[in-house]
């Protein structure tokens, strides 16, 4: 490598942790950023639409918050955990999927063909959605 080649690489330093969680402020939710020593963030924090401060924290209103939108803002200045932010537990269920019989003898015959278990599986498969779609 050339000396001008070496200035140029950049060194992986470890970034600021910014957390978010949710949070009641007079009556009203906000999302909670804690960004600890992060001057950086907070100058850019302070530029939103309804931001609040206090200590090393800053209160975005949680109506007018986008997860996306705040990640691509703020991912080049620290780490972002939002764990605290997504909400996992009212995850709708899938559906299960109603699938009609096989026809009669069709899975004995693959056995008796001495087709390996995967095959097995992906024809009864391949049967089971076309049985379904012209049901």
């Amino acid at each position: 490598m050339m000396p001008d080649e070496i200035k140029n690489i950049k060194t992986y330093r470890k970034k600021e942790r910014m957390i978010l969680s949710r949070s009641i402020r007079r009556r009203r939710r906000y999302i909670e950023v804690a960004l600890g020593n992060n001057d950086a963030a907070r100058l850019l924090l302070s530029k939103e639409k309804g931001v609040l401060f206090e200590s090393d924290k800053a209160y975005l209103p949680a109506e007018d918050f986008v997860l996306a939108d705040f990640f691509d803002r703020y991912v080049n200045l620290a780490f972002i955990d939002y764990s605290k932010v997504t909400d996992t537990t009212n995850k709708p269920e899938k559906e299960k999927t109603i699938r009609p019989e096989l026809p009669a003898g069709f899975l004995e015959k693959l056995k008796q063909m001495r087709y390996s278990d995967h095959t097995i599986r992906v024809y009864t498969t391949y049967i089971g959605d076309f049985q379904q779609y012209f049901a």
